[in-house]
């Protein structure tokens, strides 16, 4: 088994930044490939937002079903946006350990890993904004009532409220 860790003790920024630099010297061609494909993903991504203002005035009907096609979309290019961030950081991660990769394998990498890393954003929502909102919530149901009743009875009645909305 090969050990791909890298000792970090007694390296000082300056040795850091120096490396850096070489391995951005050495390798921005991989990198402003990929992250021109980020920025033109996130550019289509900002016209469509704005380009939705259009179809307003256009029916009910048709309105629902354009903003359906956006959303569709729209999931589309969140998950590309997401892939090409992995893409990126895999290609660090082997230009690093001086593996010769390209845009394809960086890509293939990031297939495989994509779904992972929006698991983990997932549990990280589930981690810290829910209870956040329940707290925000449950305070503001204690501010607003002007009976004299426990904190617990308002983050009891959040939580009601949040899961029966």
């Amino acid at each position: 088994m090969i050990d791909n860790r890298v000792e970090t003790r007694g390296i000082k920024t300056s040795g850091i930044l120096n490396e850096v630099i070489k391995l951005y010297k050495a390798n921005h061609k991989l990198f402003l490939k990929i992250t021109f494909f980020i920025f033109l993903i996130q550019t289509f991504s900002s016209a469509l937002n704005l380009f939705k203002y259009a179809f307003m005035g256009i029916g009910l009907i048709l309105f629902l079903f354009y903003t359906l096609f956006l959303f569709i979309i729209m999931i589309v290019l969140i998950y590309y946006r997401i892939k090409f961030s992995i893409a990126l950081y895999a290609g660090i991660s082997e230009r690093y350990k001086d593996k010769e990769i390209d845009i394809k394998d960086a890509l293939s990498i990031a297939s495989e890993k994509v779904w992972r890393f929006v698991g983990v954003g997932l549990q990280l929502f589930l981690v810290l904004v829910i209870p956040a909102s329940i707290a925000i919530i449950s305070f503001s149901f204690y501010h607003l009532n002007k009976r004299k009743t426990t904190v617990f009875h308002y983050l009891q009645r959040s939580i009601f409220y949040l899961s029966f909305s």
